[in-house]
Parts: structure tokens; sequence; C-alpha cells
């Protein structure tokens, strides 16, 4: 009997508690709510009270790093340090990735470029294996692309002309075609989702579309004047638009329902916009209803466009200013999480829940070792690849929950990692978790001692003394 009621009064005293932090739980949310003093310094909204007074924190987010990928430029030591992965391609099926490495050297004031093309398994993630490497001593690489069925590599070489590989076999590719580019060089290119037609543009303020249905023998079907110089190139996921970056404008749309004769549909061009104002990098939801824009030195150096109307493509107005350089961005494959990488002291790796584009929440935050230049989500895994200097690659899985409540009463414990001061945490104890300790020391101490009350004054009852005193 006094076993019983003191059991039975440590259940109803926890129960009322549990029962009582989870009705104060607030409601589902896309964001994290976290301590400003986390080791990544997550800077997002305040935690939530419940009538409680106790605190509600969201976990959307971890990361695990799984390994690294080294690429010393052994071959040319007259470019260092200088040197950076800026190129990534995925196979669609994720198991193989090709970079493109940029070196460059500053002297007498003339820059002298060199690169190396390098293809790596990563179908095992904590074990990646290189399977070919194609270097060149001069020229200056810039974008790189796999066919959808995985079996050709497109690549911009040395010398500004589109290379087509046959990668059948990975480790010996086979070179099939070069598609020259007259008084010029081309700068990016982007293939269509069912590998029919590629879109090609270049630094000598052109773009062209080609028909790649047969790979070995490309055939042009357009070429569209555009005024200004191009840095990168994005396809809609619907194929019906492409889009531009480049010097100059902050972003150009072509309607693409006829291939032979692409439409400008607008030129996102600001009065302050001149040559000096560049965008380096864009990338486009799956859903192809919103855009993201990076670049070094306009006010905003990124901008979320609504693209649901591309003739007439719209800011996104919950974008928080950030005016250092941005050197890409990406776009997870279920278009709810955005990778940003910056330059410069204190540059990193931010990564967003971008579930509702207009009011993006930062979730988590890697510390760089240098400026961060390339950056890419897996096209079918939960992974992440950036470059965060001194010549490596870091490769991540990650978890994305939006809706993971952590309770005072760790209800929905779940212990994640959100990086040390350089990135490299795994599975650490989050600092919310041990901020709520104390939380949960006092909800124990307080059912352990009704329980030893109640037990105590059953044991009374029991002795038949008639009457309890407290």
């Amino acid at each position: 009997m006094k076993l019983l009621l003191t059991v039975s009064a440590a259940f109803l005293c926890c129960s009322f508690v549990t029962k009582n932090a989870r009705a104060e739980a607030p409601a589902s949310s896309n964001g994290l709510a976290l301590p400003t003093d986390t080791p990544t310094q997550v800077q997002t909204q305040a935690p939530t009270r419940g009538a409680d007074s106790q605190t509600y924190f969201y976990a959307p987010f971890h990361r695990t790093k799984k390994s690294s990928i080294s690429y010393p430029y052994k071959n040319y030591p007259e470019y260092l340090p200088h040197r950076h992965v800026k190129g990534m391609a995925f196979t669609k099926d994720g198991k193989y990735l090709n970079t493109g490495v940029r070196a460059y050297v500053d002297k007498d004031n003339k820059f002298k470029y060199g690169g190396q093309y390098d293809t790596f398994d990563i179908s095992r993630f904590s074990e990646p294996v290189e399977v070919n490497e194609t270097k060149f001593s001069h020229g200056f690489n810039y974008d790189n692309q796999f066919s959808p069925d995985g079996r050709f590599l497109f690549s911009i070489n040395q010398d500004g002309q589109v290379r087509i590989d046959n990668v059948e076999d990975m480790k010996k590719p086979q070179h099939v075609s070069t598609l020259a580019w007259p008084d010029g060089q081309a700068s990016c290119l982007t293939i269509s989702q069912d590998g029919k037609f590629m879109v090609v543009g270049g630094r000598n303020k052109i773009f062209r579309v080609y028909d790649i249905s047969n790979p070995l023998k490309p055939l042009e079907q357009s070429k569209t004047e555009v005024g200004s110089v191009l840095f990168n190139v994005a396809l809609s996921p619907d194929q019906k638009w492409v889009a531009f970056v480049g010097n100059g404008f902050r972003l150009k749309v072509y309607d693409l329902s006829d291939l032979t004769a692409p439409k400008l549909m607008i030129t996102d061009k600001y009065p302050e916009d001149d040559n000096g104002t560049w965008t380096v990098d864009l990338t486009i939801s799956p859903d192809s209803r919103w855009l993201a824009v990076a670049g070094y030195t306009f006010q905003h150096s990124i901008l979320f466009y609504n693209m649901e109307s591309p003739e007439n493509p719209t800011l996104l107005s919950g974008v928080k200013e950030i005016k250092r350089p941005v050197s890409f961005v990406d776009i997870s494959r279920d278009g709810k999480l955005m990778a940003m990488g910056t330059l410069g002291e204190g540059s990193g790796v931010t990564i967003f829940d971008v579930v509702n584009p207009d009011q993006p929440l930062q979730v988590d935050f890697v510390k760089a070792y240098e400026s961060v230049y390339g950056g890419a989500f897996s096209p079918v895994k939960d992974e992440l690849i950036v470059d965060l200097g001194r010549e490596e690659l870091e490769l991540y899985e990650y978890r994305h929950h939006p809706d993971r409540l952590i309770r005072p009463d760790f209800t929905s414990f779940n212990c994640t990692s959100f990086g040390d001061e350089m990135g490299d945490s795994q599975n650490s104890f989050p600092a919310y978790v041990v901020k709520s300790l104390p939380i949960a020391v006092a909800i124990g101490s307080w059912t352990f001692a009704a329980g030893a009350i109640l037990g105590y004054a059953a044991r009374k009852c029991s002795e038949g003394s008639g009457s309890v005193k407290f």
C-alpha cells in the first residue's frame, strides 16, 4: 500500500509537469531558437517562453563531418598560396564529384591563372577516392557539369572552350568533342534536366544554346547578344527560362519557349550598378518559384527573387542586409535549405532554413580557415561539401528537422551538433540543453520530494495514528 501510494504520487506529479510543459509548447516553427552564445554564434529569434516560465527551443538542423578531400597544387608551386575550388558538379546519382580548382599568382600586377579538374568517387562518403585528374598550367577554368545520364562531362577548358568527355569509365575519360568559342571565352554552362539542350554564356557578352541530344555532335541552335559579361547561369527546373548573373547588372532572365530565339524578359539593373558591380552566382529553387543571387560589391550581397512570374521577378523583402562579398549560393534538393559562402575576415558557410524564402532563418554557421569560394549540396542525399580553405574540401552529413522541439522535460531530447569554432564538432553536447539542466533538476527534485512526503503520510496512516502533522 505504501509503495503504491508513493509511486502513484510520483507518477501524478511527473505527469502534471509533463502535461503542462507540452500544453504550453509553442506551435510548430521552421526557425531555430538558440542562445547567441552557442559555439557557432547562431543569431536567430529569441527562445519562446511558455506560461510556466520554462524555455522551449527548436533544433531543426545538425551536421556531422564525415571526411575531407585534399587538393594540394603540387605541380605548380608558383601559384602558392592562391588556389581554391570553385566548380563542383555531382553526377545525378550523387556517386561522383567533379571539382574545378582555380589557382592564380599576382606578379608585377598581372594575374597568371592555372587550374585543374579532379573527379572523386564519393559513394562512400567517409572515404572519398580520387579517380581522375586533369591539369593545365595556364588559362582559367570556370564551370563543369555532368549530363543527366552521367555518361558525359561538360567543362570549360583553359582556352575558354567547352570540352566534352565520355566518362562512362570514370578513371579513363575519353575526349569526344570541343565546342569553339570565337572572339572570346566561354565562362558558364548549364544542362537541361532532360539532357536535350545546353546553355553556355561567355565573357564576350553572348550566350549560345546547343542541342546535345547527341553529345558527340552538338548543334548550335541560337546565339544571343546580351551586352554584358556573363559570369554564371542557371536553368529553371521546369526548363522554361534561364537566368544569368554578371558584370554591371544583378539579374537577366530569358524566355526559352523557343530555343532558336531566346527572348529577354527582364534585366534587373539599378542606377548605382556599374561595371564594378559583380553578381557571381545564383541558384534556383526546385519548384522554380524563387532564386537567390550572390555578388561582391552591391549593398545587398545576396538577393532573393520571387520568380512565379519570371517576366517580372520581384525582390523578397525578408532577407537581412549582407554587405560583405558572397561567393556562392546553393539550395538543397528538397528546397528547404540554402548554403551561402562569404569572403574575407570572419568568412564561412551560413546555412539557412528557406521553407519560407521571404523569411530565411539562419540555422548554422561553419567558420572557414580562409575565404570560402565553393560549396554544394548533394542532389540525392543529405550531404554538403564546402571549401573552407587550407586546400581541403570538407564533407558533411546533415539532418534537417524543422519541427524538432526540445522541451525542458527532455521528452524530445536529441543531442545535436552545431559545430565548434572551426566547424569540426561531431555530436557535441548542445549549449541549449546544458542551459536546460537546472530546469530538469528542479523538476526531478520537486517530484522526489512530493513522493517522499506522500509516502510518509501513507505510512503514518497505516500505523493508525489517526492524524498526520506536516
